[in-house]
C-alpha cells in the first residue's frame, strides 16, 4: 500500500487507462510429490498390504516381547516405518476423495447446463439430472492431485515445461503500469485503495 501511496503522490497512477492480463505463478509444490488418479488406486492397495505385513510383525513381535518381559511392560509407539506409511495411505485416500468429488461436482454443472440449454424450466428436474450425473461421474486416471500443494495445478509455462502453479489476473494502470488489483484462483479480486487516493 506504501508503494501506491508513493506512486499516488508522483502522479504515476491516474486510473484513465488500465489493462487486465493473466500470468500463471508457480506454486511450492514438487512435481514429485504428485500422483495420478490411477496410480493413487494402485499404491492404495500395496500400502495396505504393507501396513497389514507390518501389523503382524509388530504383533508376533508383540508377543515375543510379552513372554519375555510381561504384558504389563508395552510401549505404544508405532514403529516408525508403520506410522510413516499410515499417514501416507490417509494422504491418499484424502487426495482420492478429493478427486471424485471435483469429478462429481464437474458432471453435475454440465449436466444441469444442459437441461437449462434444453428448455428444461422445472428445477426439480435439472437438479435431479445433475445429481444424476454425479453419482454416475468418474474420475479420469490422469488426474492428479499434489500432497504439498492440492490447490495448485499442473500448467505449461512460458518456458515450454509444466510446473505446478496458480492462474493469477493483474489490472496495471495503463500510463506506468502500476499494479492496481490482483486476483490469484478463484479468490476475488482484491482492488487496492488506490481509487480512494485519486
Amino acid at each position: 500500500m506504501q508503494a501506491l501511496e508513493l506512486c499516488r503522490a508522483a502522479g504515476m497512477v491516474s486510473l484513465g487507462r488500465v489493462a487486465l492480463d493473466g500470468t500463471k505463478i508457480r506454486a511450492n509444490a514438487s512435481r514429485h510429490k504428485a500422483m495420478s488418479y490411477g496410480r493413487l488406486t494402485e499404491k492404495q492397495k500395496v500400502l495396505a498390504t504393507e501396513v497389514s505385513e507390518l501389523f503382524e510383525q509388530a504383533q508376533a513381535i508383540d508377543a515375543a516381547e510379552d513372554a519375555r518381559f510381561g504384558k504389563d511392560k508395552r510401549g505404544d509407539e508405532l514403529p516408525a516405518e508403520l506410522a510413516r506409511r499410515e499417514s501416507r495411505l490417509v494422504k491418499m485416500a484424502q487426495a482420492r476423495e478429493s478427486l471424485e468429488a471435483e469429478a462429481a461436482a464437474r458432471a453435475r454443472k454440465e449436466a444441469e447446463e444442459r437441461s437449462r440449454k434444453r428448455g428444461d424450466d422445472d428445477d426439480d428436474t435439472t437438479a435431479t439430472k445433475g445429481q444424476d450425473a454425479a453419482d454416475n461421474s468418474e474420475v479420469k486416471p490422469t488426474a492428479q492431485r499434489n500432497f504439498t500443494d492440492p490447490d495448485a495445478r499442473i500448467m505449461k509455462t512460458a518456458d515450454g515445461s509444466f510446473h505446478y502453479c496458480y492462474n493469477a489476473q493483474a489490472v496495471v494502470d495503463a500510463d506506468y503500469q502500476v499494479i492496481i488489483a490482483t486476483q490469484t484462483g478463484s479468490s476475488r479480486f482484491v482492488v487496492n485503495r488506490v481509487r480512494c487516493l485519486v
